[in-house]
């Protein structure tokens, strides 16, 4: 293996395609309800995606297994993520508190919950604890939490 190789992150092996710019807007956003500045947020974020390589015709096959998708674009590179299913939070707690050292488990937690709920690019923990810079990692350990609903604030009906 040589030293260009072992300095290549996994985002810097996949390769960006060229795709047609994104025409303009009918209106502009200020004028748009909010479907309209919905759906065009939708297009801008699908468009990018395709320009930085993302596996855009597997979209609706995760969508169908996951219901549910995130993406989050940090820099150059963009990834894709599903929520963090119950069970999955308990084995992942589990493990990382056989560690005796608070911030090992935490740390621990956060690359495991990034590894195993990162569907784009295709990253093992090992990856994300060798190539990728540790914010990006928390980044995405958080947007993965977000998404499978922690943080989310109730609204209470009082009856």
């Amino acid at each position: 293996m040589s030293d260009e190789t072992l300095d290549k992150g996994p985002m810097e092996e996949e390769k960006k395609t060229a795709i047609a710019p994104l025409p303009e807007p009918d209106k502009p956003y200020e004028d748009m309800n909010p479907e309209e500045l919905i759906a065009r947020m939708k297009l801008e974020r699908m468009h990018t995606m395709k320009t930085m390589g993302a596996p855009v015709d597997k979209l609706d096959e995760w969508k169908s297994t996951f219901k549910r998708l995130g993406t989050l674009l940090i820099g150059d590179d963009i990834f894709i993520y599903r929520p963090l299913k119950r069970i999955e939070k308990r084995v992942l707690t589990k493990k990382s508190l056989a560690h005796q050292e608070i911030w090992r488990r935490d740390l621990d937690f956060t690359e495991e919950v990034a590894g195993t709920c990162t569907l784009h690019p295709e990253v093992t923990v090992l990856n994300l604890r060798n190539e990728l810079p540790d914010g990006v990692v928390e980044e995405l350990a958080n947007a993965i939490m977000s998404l499978s609903g922690h943080g989310a604030s109730a609204t209470i009906v009082e009856l």
